[in-house]
């Protein structure tokens, strides 16, 4: 009989290597730490989708435009970044996978206005 650790065990009836604790645990710390990027980095798109809304806003004075444009290109640069982040953690597919996952998911109805994302009637 051949010794175990605890990442990778025999089934002593079947012989199939099944995955011991350690590699359970450390699939799940791993899913949790997905998680929590895939969770930030929806932040970031939603943050990118209202501030582009409001500066895209006719009723916006110019130096205010020019703050949310300058905002815009820091929010856009931090998510690229985190996608980057997540292909170094986890791997370029998945990190792809993530970014089409939170582009088809996080969005705003076209015809909804700032108070309707408030909670308010909408406006347009």
């Amino acid at each position: 009989m051949s010794p175990f650790t605890l990442e990778q065990t025999v089934d002593q009836f079947t012989g199939v290597e099944v995955p011991g604790p350690g590699t359970r645990f450390i699939e799940e710390q791993q899913e949790h730490l997905l998680a929590a990027e895939v969770e930030e980095l929806a932040g970031l798109r939603f943050g990118i989708v209202l501030t582009a809304k409001w500066e895209s806003d006719p009723e916006e004075e110019h130096e205010h435009r020019k703050e949310l444009r300058a905002e815009l290109d820091s929010l856009r640069a931090r998510y690229y970044d985190k996608i980057d982040q997540i292909a170094m953690k986890f791997g370029v597919a998945i990190a792809m996978q993530v970014k089409e996952e939170v582009e088809r998911r996080v969005t705003l109805p076209l015809r909804t206005g700032f108070a309707g994302l408030l909670g308010g009637a909408d406006n347009n």
